[in-house]
């Protein structure tokens, strides 16, 4: 399996990931995220699992919920340089606002970044305007 990795982000890092559960860090903020895909054993110790800011987890009432530590900036940005495109004098910036929800989300799928840019090559690589539906969405 070929693995894609977003070249043009400075401000994603997949820290690491097992046990149901993902440690990012997305700009300045480093979270915990449930993933039920995450099934393998983690590989980093539990002292960086501890240096998340915000973890999505129980709560005292039993809930999932955000518990996030005083260091962790609320607004926070990503931004995702596209590849360049042929009629475009610099390449595109893709810059996202990010918030915590109610659910695990923030607001982005930072993982599909490498997607993005695959899309973009490969429209460019026609000779029409095709048009494009995105089914990943909720």
């Amino acid at each position: 399996m070929k693995t894609l990795k977003p070249e043009t982000t400075t401000n994603y890092r997949l820290l690491d990931s097992g046990g149901g559960k993902k440690l990012d860090q997305i700009g300045p903020n480093i979270i915990i995220r449930p993933d039920s895909n995450c099934v393998w054993n983690r590989r980093q110790d539990d002292i960086n699992w501890q240096k998340a800011q915000a973890v999505f987890s129980k709560n005292k009432q039993g809930t999932m919920a955000w518990q996030t530590q005083k260091s962790f900036k609320e607004q926070w940005f990503f931004t995702y340089q596209l590849p360049a495109i042929k009629s475009a004098e610099k390449p595109p910036t893709i810059t996202c606002q990010l918030r915590l929800s109610t659910s695990k989300n923030i607001g982005i799928y930072p993982e599909q970044a490498a997607n993005w840019a695959w899309m973009v090559n490969i429209i460019q690589s026609v000779r029409y305007s095709p048009h494009v539906l995105n089914l990943f969405g909720h």
